[in-house]
This record gives structure tokens, C-alpha cells and sequence, in this order.
């Protein structure tokens, strides 16, 4: 989905890192991109639950913080919506998967060059204000999809008509603009907003079929 550049002044943003300049950096490409409010902190990293500005996207420096990875997962239990963006300088596949295990929406390398950070920003926002269009019922329904649920366990799940749940993926759907259960949980999971376990997408023929018809009336 292509998104308005001034869509992006929704978007409230949080830049963390114990470099002064660093976080200066960042925020002004932040709102040089039309992004805002943007904050910054240097603070411990759980102090960005209680920032009255109740941020939405946190962009952080991941790296020379001891408990890093267990600070950034309590930070992502207390807030489940948070879109996360890290960078560091360390390129240990194991350090990188800890940080995603722990909340990490995507972990963008300290070294690349400016422009293709500041497109990885851009892309990880754009997906958050796609997903903004979402109802809460509409991304509670594809949370446990996402779980492995089918369309008669997750009606029986949030006490729906199996029509009703087929209503509400056709709308994911549409407004995603993809045609079937794995389509979505992937955007879903690219852009950070699943709660539940992600487990294998069951998809039902029958029922993706009929989903994607309603989509094209």
C-alpha cells in the first residue's frame, strides 16, 4: 500500500540510544520523512512504556546496553502494540535472532548507508499505518489465525458466527490487499502486530475461497 507522505505525521515515534548525536540524527530524518511527534530518550529502555506520548514506533540502538534484550522484551509485553525498530553494529545471527525472539520488529545494520535506513524506517511505518486501518476485532480475528485457528475455532473463540469471522477476513482482505490466510498473518507478522504464538496457518480452501470472493464484490 502506498501511503501519503503526510499520513506520517500519525505516527507517534520514539528514538532511544545513549548517543546524543545518534538520536539527534534519527530524529531529524524522522521528521524530515514527515514523521511525529518524535521523542527522544536516553533513559532505561522500560522508561518508554510510561512516555506520556505513548509512542507507537520505537526506533532504538540496540547496542553497549547490558540487559538489552530482557529490558526490550518486558518493554514488548507491557506494550503488545509497539512497532520496534532496532540498528546495531553486530552481525551474530544468534544476537539478531534474540532481539526479534525479544519484540524486534526488524534489526537494520548501524554501517548501512543513510538512505537505506531511513527506506527501512519508511517501509516499517508505512506498514504501521496500513495496519491502523484494521479494527481491533478484525486484528484479534487474525491473531488467532495466526495461531492456527480455523474459521469455526476462532468464531467459537470469540463467540461469532463462522459468517461473521469470513465478514471480518474478507475485510482484512481487502484492505491489505492479499487473497488468503497466510498472506495476511505474513503482513501481520512483518509489520509486528501478532500477539499470540505464530504457528503453522491452516488454510481452508473452501473457506479462502469464498473470503477472496466477497473481497472482489
Amino acid at each position: 500500500m502506498s501511503v501519503p507522505k503526510n499520513h506520517r505525521a500519525a505516527v507517534r515515534t520514539t528514538v532511544y540510544g545513549r548517543q546524543p548525536f545518534w538520536r539527534s540524527a534519527l530524529r531529524s530524518m524522522l521528521e524530515s520523512a514527515g514523521v511525529g511527534p518524535v521523542t527522544t530518550s536516553s533513559l532505561e529502555l522500560s522508561s518508554v512504556a510510561h512516555d506520556p506520548s505513548r509512542p507507537q514506533l520505537l526506533v532504538a540502538d540496540a547496542d553497549g546496553i547490558p540487559g538489552f534484550v530482557d529490558d526490550l522484551r518486558r518493554l514488548t509485553s507491557l506494550l503488545p502494540h509497539l512497532t520496534v525498530i532496532l540498528v546495531s553494529e553486530a552481525t551474530d545471527p544468534e544476537w539478531r535472532k534474540s532481539l526479534t525472539a525479544a519484540g524486534a520488529g526488524d534489526v537494520l545494520a548501524k554501517h548501512a548507508e543513510v538512505e537505506e535506513i531511513e527506506q527501512a524506517l519508511m517501509t516499517a511505518i508505512d506498514r504501521l499505518l496500513e495496519w491502523s486501518r484494521l479494527t481491533a476485532r478484525e486484528i484479534e480475528v487474525l491473531d488467532l489465525v495466526a495461531s492456527g485457528g480455523s474459521n469455526r475455532e476462532v468464531a467459537a473463540a470469540l463467540w461469532l458466527s463462522d459468517q461473521t469471522v469470513k465478514f471480518h477476513l474478507a475485510n482484512v482482505y481487502r484492505k491489505l490487499g492479499v487473497a488468503s490466510r497466510a498472506a495476511a498473518v505474513a503482513r501481520a507478522r512483518a509489520a509486528g502486530v501478532l500477539h499470540a504464538p505464530i504457528s503453522e496457518v491452516r488454510e481452508d480452501t473452501d473457506d479462502d475461497t469464498a473470503v477472496a470472493a466477497a473481497v472482489s464484490l
